[in-house]
């Protein structure tokens, strides 16, 4: 609700998200705005970021988003490749076409929110750390893990849906089981067949893109 109403109360041309537990560089908003001049079809503009997770086994990590392109593609079928504050999205496009958080998925609703807001133009990643993010476990995320899956395999059903009509995806068996995740209780036929879907998708995918790998 607080997101939406964001959306539409913010003024310019330009938004950018910054969750209160996170930080960003000094230069973000300046590198940003210089990615959204370079090419007006951009709609989303996200960045590296350096997450570091607290507890027994702290770390820090390097995370960097490996996709562009109108819309997140192959990539957006199995996880949200964008963190939330360091997106910046340019404002009127989006609020002019309704697009809005759905409190039905939370707390998967950035994962939506970036598909649908995909759709509309270019999603341009910088692949230097801009944001600095902490993964704690008092975040909505690792207080609900059940109810954000759920509201996560919506958003990918929706996505191969979109993207991949052809396959019928919400009837592919291997599909189902990706979307749930890989478990000990695979057999050889369930790999295979994820793998022949994969190559699939990949065939699929606007030449930028494809899977690298």
């Amino acid at each position: 609700w607080t997101r939406n109403r964001l959306v539409l109360e913010a003024r310019g041309e330009f938004l950018a998200w910054l969750d209160h537990d996170d930080a960003c560089a000094e230069n973000r908003l300046m590198r940003q705005v210089e990615a959204f001049d370079l090419d007006p079809n951009t709609i989303l503009c996200g960045s590296a970021s350096r997450v570091h997770s607290v507890g027994i086994e702290a770390r820090t990590d390097i995370i960097v988003p490996s996709v562009s392109g109108r819309l997140l593609a192959a990539s957006q079928l199995f996880w949200n490749v964008l963190s939330t504050s360091t997106v910046m999205m340019r404002l009127d496009l989006v609020r002019d076409s309704a697009i809005t958080f759905d409190p039905s998925i939370e707390p998967a609703e950035d994962y939506g929110f970036w598909f649908d807001s995909a759709g509309l133009g270019t999603v341009k990643i910088i692949d230097e750390v801009l944001v600095d993010r902490w993964a704690l476990n008092t975040g909505a995320s690792a207080r609900q893990p059940e109810k954000q899956l759920r509201g996560a395999q919506e958003v990918r059903k929706k996505a191969a849906g979109q993207l991949f009509p052809e396959l019928i995806p919400l009837k592919a068996s291997a599909y189902l089981l990706l979307i749930e995740g890989v478990t000990l209780d695979w057999n050889d036929t369930d790999v295979n067949d994820a793998v022949a879907w994969l190559e699939e998708i990949a065939k699929l995918s606007p030449v930028d893109q494809r899977f690298d790998s």
